[in-house]
């Protein structure tokens, strides 16, 4: 077992979080094996254990990958479908998607940000869902934000 940290430097229209990827190991592709839980440690406690991957192309939506506990074919979850960690970066998606990364690679890649930070879309939500069933007119956002980066360490981050 291994964590990968990260840490959510929110651009604009939100706050930074920050927290980990619990995996099996780092060599694991990150598209191929889903992390045993994803943990928001900051600026408060919250996890979920997510059933699927699913990686969206920008021909398709955009560009951007989540991990959910919804497991159904439709891209946008129903109110009462769980839980869900969307990353919209081109960075990002693109190591995943077209390169076929590991965690090790995905930390260790050098982005416009930097060494394992990877810019975030500054016109879309990177977000972490709460589909309910509380609130029956949206899903609630436990941590969201427009722009800025996502940074991954082996060590906690910042």
């Amino acid at each position: 077992m291994a964590n990968v940290y990260y840490f959510a430097n929110i651009g604009g229209n939100g706050a930074a979080w920050s927290g980990y990827f619990e995996v099996d190991s780092l060599s694991d592709k990150v598209g191929g094996v889903l992390p045993t839980n994803i943990v928001v440690t900051a600026p408060q406690s919250f996890s979920f254990v997510p059933l699927v991957f699913q990686a969206y192309p920008p021909q398709l939506y955009g560009e951007y990958v989540t991990w959910r506990t919804y497991t159904g074919g439709s891209q946008y979850p129903s109110i009462g479908d769980g839980y869900s960690f969307d990353i919209w970066s081109a960075e990002f998606a693109d190591n995943i998607i077209v390169q076929d990364m590991d965690w090790n690679q995905m930390i260790a890649f050098i982005g416009i940000q930097g060494q394992g930070r990877y810019s975030l879309t500054s016109n879309r939500y990177t977000v972490i869902y709460d589909y309910g069933p509380a609130d029956i007119i949206k899903p609630k956002t436990v941590q969201h934000g427009k722009g800025g980066y996502l940074q991954l360490s082996t060590t906690p981050v910042p």
